[in-house]
């Protein structure tokens, strides 16, 4: 029976924190050796797409933007985006409280300035995307990352936007907020691929580092929290393996025998 595992990317695959913008070595050699033997290696990730390095690793599928796209072997299983309504409904407010956006979906990042300064920002912290300046029309939108000068400004924009919607709020290290429609999430979203794909519980994996990843952690068998990852996931995992820059990834699977 084939093994399920899944990875998030930032503080899991790869560390900004720390100057790491790469796949370490190890972990490639990890994930190549996974996909040999016959496993399904899952990117999982609040991300609305994937790097140029990460695509060209050999993953089986996707859970992007907080559970709102999953792909499996080249096919779109799930893909639930803003209407046009929504996003003009949305801009008019960012623009009111002086906010920016990113909007992407798999296949297109939007940007609402060029050389933003709060965009410009939000790219020395998390690393910069392949976006485009434009404001969506037929564009399928998964996910929103607006940011703010200040959470004054932030806290007034959720007021006056739909209750229903999901906001991920972040204070620091720069002022912004992930706006996902309602539905998956990225942990109902792991749960849903691997019982449609009928892999049993027992042979779930997942590696997190983030508060956001404690329901995929909670969802399957075998959780591992990365040696960066925060105390709130070490209390839960069932294992906790080294650092993203100490091979946390490879030195895992080798205790799981997976590799």
């Amino acid at each position: 029976m084939k093994n399920i595992i899944f990875f998030d990317v930032d503080g899991t695959l790869l560390d900004h924190s720390i100057g790491m913008d790469n796949v370490p070595d190890q972990t490639k050699k990890a994930i190549e050796l996974l996909d040999k033997t016959g496993n399904y290696c899952i990117v999982a990730t609040a991300r609305t797409n994937l790097t140029e390095e990460l695509k060209n690793l050999p993953f089986s599928g996707m859970v992007l933007s907080n559970g709102n796209y999953i792909e499996f072997q080249g096919n779109e299983i799930h893909n639930k985006v803003f209407s046009a309504d929504q996003l003009t409904n949305m801009m008019t407010v960012l623009k009111k409280f002086n906010g920016a956006y990113i909007m992407g979906g798999y296949h297109d990042i939007l940007i609402s300035e060029a050389d933003n300064f709060l965009i410009n920002e939000h790219d020395k912290i998390y690393g910069k995307p392949d976006y485009r300046l434009g404001i969506p029309v037929d564009e399928k939108i998964n996910a929103v990352t607006a940011l703010f000068h200040n959470k004054n400004d932030m806290y007034n924009a959720i007021e006056n936007l739909p209750s229903e919607w999901i906001y991920h709020i972040y204070e620091s290290p720069n002022t912004h907020m992930d706006i996902y429609l309602p539905g998956f999430s990225k942990g109902t979203a792991v749960k849903y691929l691997y019982e449609y794909l009928k892999i049993p519980y027992e042979n779930t994996y997942a590696f997190g580092d983030g508060k956001n990843d404690r329901e995929m952690m909670e969802l399957v068998k075998y959780s591992t929290a990365m040696g960066n990852a925060v105390a709130e996931i070490k209390d839960i995992a069932y294992m906790t393996t080294d650092n993203v820059s100490n091979n946390g990834i490879y030195n895992a699977l080798k205790k799981y025998r997976l590799i």
